[in-house]
């Protein structure tokens, strides 16, 4: 996958400065005398099912271990799942798993899929992890 420090709720541009090759799973210091980034985005390319498969298939789903800080899946540019982050008060860490659902409408078999994944990080923990999917 590739990794990519913004903090923008939307997907950035596959051009964005600043994507570098990440194997999974990472882990990522804290910033030596700053302070994190609002969050990281995680992205891959992937074959989709052959044609006339996805209907039938009985789907595909993207499985996270865990996302402790929360964050949002996307898939082709549309946004397929939510996993809460913290507000305000409300801190969150999530330490179970998630099975979201990708879309057969959204899966292509023509051209590679776009898979990506906004993954919050918070300021309370010293290193953010982000799981093998």
């Amino acid at each position: 996958m590739q990794r990519l420090d913004d903090a923008r709720r939307t997907p950035p541009a596959d051009d964005a400065p600043g994507w570098r090759d990440t194997p999974l799973p990472d882990a990522v210091d804290g910033r030596p005398g700053g302070t994190p980034p609002g969050a990281y985005w995680y992205r891959a390319r992937f074959d989709g099912p052959p044609a006339g498969e996805a209907a039938g298939s009985g789907g595909w789903a993207l499985y996270l271990p865990y996302l402790y800080d929360g964050g949002q899946v996307w898939l082709n540019g549309a946004q397929v799942g939510e996993i809460a982050e913290s507000v305000g008060r409300r801190r969150v860490r999530w330490e179970r798993p998630h099975l979201l659902r990708l879309p057969p409408s959204l899966l292509r078999s023509d051209a590679p899929n776009r898979l990506e994944i906004r993954a919050a990080v918070s300021s309370a923990r010293a290193v953010h992890r982000f799981p093998r999917i």
